[in-house]
């Protein structure tokens, strides 16, 4: 306890004396401040001081430079001053020799004035009497000249009326001999312009010649032309009707060739068997069915596009359809779709239809070859309806009250479901046979079995 007193104490001591310290240090920084506060009046009166002063020298230099400018310019003024006045003083002194020099002949002048004075005088007193002398005679001279003046006036007006005559028959003269130079060069001219002409002439008159020659030539050359060209006429027009003759045995050939070898490999190879003595002989098939029926040509495009089942096999009987399906699965032919006739729904294509405006359905356009396979027909095509146009088609199809499947004459196919198809730049044709277009008709294009080189050769024709 007694240390812990001891080290108190101490530490009181040295606080205290830390804090006269403190206090000591205070009282200098106190003093240390107002020493500042005293040295910074006094700098800044100094800079004050200092600056005006700088102001000062600044607008002192300004004179000065001023000065300076004044003082070199009133030395050129001056220089220029002496300059003038040691001319004027120059002036000055020739003007003073030249007074002197008048002054002294100013005696010598008045003499000779004195003695021209008096020599004037006698000689106008010399005039005079001549003068007087002579008047007499002078006015007898001045009144014979007007005589003779009148007398002249008529003569000096005749001979100027002859001037005149003269004048004017001289310049006639001149125009003349003008006139005639010019006659006579034009002459020179036409004289030498019509030889020229006279040589060409010459020349024209052989080049006529032989124009006439081969104009006659040229006519004989153009009847012949006229007749070929009408033989030629004649022969375009044969043979545009051949290339229409052509042309259009083209187009069946190849709806033909495209109905024939648009079959695969499988429906030809039943349709073969089907064939007396086959294997399918008895079972019933019919054939194709874009085969067994025929449309117009003008809507082989819309039957083609719209109706996917024309490559079906007509079946007369389910029991034949699955003898055909055990065939396939015999010579892995591999797969073919069929329609068996005893199971279509009867009577459904009997149905009365109303369709939008009266349009034409495109089942009643098409001629089945035997009544028995009109369900088969009906399932393939439905109410599908024939537009003359897409804007048709699609008035029909969405406006009046039931979506309608319409198909157009060159091939555009809008849906019940609202999907329109079409475009491209080839078409779908050739998937049924083509009747002879005429009423009451069923003539069916034979199938002739055209190939590939018959087109080629009819194209070539």
């Amino acid at each position: 306890g007694e240390e812990a007193s001891e080290q108190r104490g101490l530490l009181s001591e040295k606080l205290d004396a830390e804090r006269l310290r403190l206090s000591e240090a205070d009282e200098r920084v106190a003093e240390i401040e107002n020493g500042m506060s005293d040295q910074k009046k006094e700098y800044d009166r100094v800079y004050a001081e200092l600056t005006e002063t700088k102001e000062s020298y600044t607008a002192y230099e300004r004179q000065d430079i001023q000065m300076k400018e004044n003082i070199k310019f009133e030395k050129g003024n001056i220089k220029k001053l002496e300059g003038k006045v040691t001319a004027e003083q120059s002036k000055m002194e020739d003007a003073q020799t030249a007074l002197d020099e008048a002054e002294e002949s100013i005696p010598t002048l008045e003499k000779r004035i004195e003695k021209c004075t008096e020599t004037k005088a006698d000689e106008d007193s010399k005039l005079a009497a001549i003068f007087e002398e002579t008047k007499e005679i002078t006015e007898q001279l001045r009144v014979e000249l007007e005589e003779k003046t009148q007398e002249l006036a008529p003569l000096l007006a005749e001979r100027s009326v002859y001037q005149n005559s003269l004048d004017t028959a001289q310049m006639e003269v001149k125009l003349l001999v003008d006139t005639a130079t010019r006659a006579s060069e034009q002459l020179v001219r036409a004289e030498e312009e019509l030889a020229s002409i006279d040589s060409a002439q010459l020349g024209k008159r052989k080049e006529l010649k032989e124009l006439e020659s081969q104009l006659g030539k040229d006519k004989t050359r153009v009847k012949e032309a006229e007749v070929e060209i009408k033989e030629m006429t004649e022969k375009e027009t044969r043979l545009a009707k051949k290339s229409t003759d052509l042309l259009t045995q083209l187009e069946v050939s190849r709806a033909s060739m495209q109905s024939t070898t648009g079959r695969s490999r499988v429906t030809n190879a039943i349709l073969k068997a089907a064939k007396k003595n086959g294997e399918l002989a008895n079972c019933g098939v019919m054939g194709r069915l874009g085969d067994l029926a025929t449309i117009d040509e003008k809507y082989d495009v819309a039957v083609s596009t719209s109706c996917g089942m024309l490559d079906h096999i007509v079946v007369q009987t389910t029991a034949g359809t699955q003898k055909c399906l055990e065939f396939l699965r015999k010579h892995n032919l591999g797969r073919a779709s069929f329609v068996p006739l005893d199971k279509m729904k009867k009577g459904a294509h009997d149905r009365q239809v109303s369709t939008p405006e009266g349009a034409p359905r495109l089942f009643d356009l098409i001629n089945p070859g035997h009544i028995s396979i009109t369900p088969a027909l009906f399932l393939a095509v439905g109410n599908t309806l024939v537009a003359p146009d897409l804007e048709t088609a699609t008035r029909w199809a969405y406006e009046f009250g039931k979506r309608w499947r319409v198909v157009t004459v060159d091939g555009k196919l809008i849906e019940t479901s609202g999907t329109m198809s079409g475009g491209g730049k080839s078409v779908q044709k050739g998937k049924m046979k083509l009747s002879n277009g005429k009423k009451g008709t069923k003539t069916v294009n034979p199938m002739v079995e055209t190939s590939e080189e018959d087109c080629k050769k009819l194209e070539s024709e």
